[in-house]
């Protein structure tokens, strides 16, 4: 039903921007796809395939990925979710120590392993988005939701806010896919 209402609405939007003459009307931002709302003036950036995986019953933390299409460079600069889905919601790298550098730097999220090789995530600040297509995906960037309240299933989906230095605030809707 959300769905349909967008749509008339950008279908609305799009006839009134065609029948007036006067383009410094600012009429917002519609994209496509997982992403349902905006608070910027910026239609470059679109966000789509947002998705987690299904966790199992005591699960505390779980990974989301999210493919970000934009024709101006931007910021991902933080990220939210309701307290009912989980206590928080950060943005996080994946790296993979190089032997003999260590990892200084982490926040501490080595788990141990320093000097030998082994992948490890760290809490970022923000997240680069060039123009082009940015994934957030396995073994890169991507947002973690620490302290889930219930286990997630298959089918199931959940919202995610989204705030970008320049595109403003999105928040999309998160596909819970069999792992």
């Amino acid at each position: 039903m959300y769905r349909i209402a967008v749509l008339l609405t950008a279908a609305v939007l799009a006839f009134s921007a065609c029948a007036s003459d006067d383009d410094s009307t600012d009429a917002g931002s519609t994209s496509t796809g997982s992403d349902t709302t905006s608070e910027s003036s910026s239609d470059t950036l679109t966000v789509d395939d947002v998705w987690t995986r299904t966790t199992p019953e005591g699960a505390e933390r779980t990974a989301v990925y999210v493919t970000i299409a934009t024709t101006e460079a931007d910021e991902l600069t933080g990220v939210s979710v309701s307290a009912d889905v989980a206590a928080s919601a950060e943005l996080h790298e994946t790296v993979t120590d190089a032997g003999d550098e260590g990892m200084e730097g982490n926040g501490g999220m080595d788990n141990g392993h320093a000097g030998d090789g082994v992948m490890s995530m760290r809490a970022v600040d923000v997240i680069p988005v060039p123009a082009g297509t940015t994934m957030l995906e396995p073994g890169g960037y991507h947002i973690m939701l620490m302290g889930l309240a219930a286990p997630l299933t298959a089918g199931d989906s959940l919202e995610l806010t989204l705030d970008f230095e320049n595109a403003g605030t999105r928040t999309v809707d998160v596909e819970v896919r069999e792992a």
